[in-house]
């Protein structure tokens, strides 16, 4: 979409400069920044069904877009990603912890 000019009434068209198309432009990019920034979240309760074991995590409650990302969050925070569909934590020195 690009801002050619004005329509005063049907017959007087006002082309815009380009001082003007340059602020709509900066305005095309404003509204899609704040579109972007403005992603509905949604709240999931977590629950582990499968091996529950003892000192674990049974449930949590997390915020995420999507059902997808909300499993991708784990609630320790230690454990920081995932890796061949294991849960691993990152030192202080930033390497992986090997447990």
């Amino acid at each position: 979409m690009k801002l050619l000019g004005y329509k005063l009434d049907d017959e007087t068209f006002i082309k815009a400069s380009k001082e003007e198309q340059a602020e709509f432009e900066k305005f095309k990019k404003h509204c899609k920044e704040i579109r972007e920034a403005n992603k509905i979240m949604k709240i999931y309760h977590i629950i582990r069904t499968e091996n529950p074991e003892f000192d674990t995590y049974g449930s949590c409650v997390v915020i995420a877009e999507n059902e997808k990302e909300a499993r991708k969050i784990h609630p320790s925070e230690f454990v920081t990603h995932i890796k061949g569909n294991k849960w691993m934590g990152t030192a202080e020195n930033g390497e992986e912890n090997k447990d």
